[in-house]
């Protein structure tokens, strides 16, 4: 499958303020490892914050190649999280082929920015998979942006209701956040 890119520039009002925040927002998705189509995303990533827009550069899922396994050196656990830092990715959402790997924990820990989840849980413990966080706030510009990601189905995870999870979510990051944003 080829990579999905989608760039998306938006004025958002805030709801119940008079704040307006500007955003772009760079998603990928379905990578798989691909060195070429990471180090483009990177390229043009650099090219619009340079141009001052404030951006954040996520992916949404499969990211990491189907052998990654063959990448694992003594300087980098996964090449594909290594392209990633070096592109200026801000978040990893944990897609379905990401997850349920091996070595997916050793791969997220070695990522410069956050990996979310929010709605993933071990079956055993009933937390979210190690490495990965349920929500995040990151900064683009002046704002805080406040991030979670729901998922439909995560083989070898329990997955918890979106719509719930949204709900019990969101609040949490509203008095923290100039912006909210869910990746699906």
């Amino acid at each position: 499958m080829r990579p999905f890119l989608t760039i998306v520039v938006a004025l958002l009002a805030v709801p119940g303020s008079s704040i307006a925040v500007e955003l772009t927002l760079i998603y990928s998705v379905d990578v798989g490892g691909e060195a070429a189509s990471l180090a483009q995303i990177g390229a043009f990533s650099k090219g619009v914050r340079e141009g001052g827009r404030p951006t954040l550069l996520v992916d949404g899922g499969n990211a990491l190649s189907p052998v990654e396994e063959a990448y694992v050196s003594r300087r980098h656990s996964s090449l594909s999280v290594h392209l990633m830092n070096r592109a200026g990715y801000d978040l990893w959402f944990a897609g379905h082929r990401d997850a349920s790997r091996d070595g997916f924990s050793t791969y997220a820990a070695t990522a410069d920015f956050p990996v979310i989840a929010t709605n993933l849980h071990r079956p055993e413990t009933g937390r979210p998979p190690l490495q990965v966080q349920s929500l995040t706030v990151v900064r683009a510009g002046r704002s805080k942006v406040g991030v979670i990601g729901l998922s439909a189905t995560m083989e070898g995870y329990t997955v918890g209701d979106p719509i719930s999870a949204a709900r019990y979510y969101i609040p949490l990051l509203d008095s923290q956040c100039d912006l909210i944003v869910a990746i699906t």
